[in-house]
């Protein structure tokens, strides 16, 4: 993403939602969708925060999520 790779980012993070081991990762889905909305993707960014809610809903990170969600 940070080398404006968007389309191999969007789907790596497909791959990633998509894991058989869907639990954790809050973190992860936090700062993914933070750069998803750094390049004006706000659909896979509500959607990666998203996931960090349900993977990991009380963490730090599902709360940040949450609130980005508002």
């Amino acid at each position: 993403m940070l080398t404006g790779r968007i389309d191999e980012a969007i789907t790596t993070f497909h791959r990633a939602r998509d894991h058989r081991w869907p639990c954790q990762g809050g973190s992860g889905c936090l700062a993914l969708g933070d750069a998803f909305r750094d390049v004006g993707r706000l659909d896979l960014a509500r959607e990666c925060w998203s996931l960090a809610v349900e993977r990991d809903p009380e963490s730090h990170s599902a709360k940040l999520a949450r609130e980005r969600l508002a």
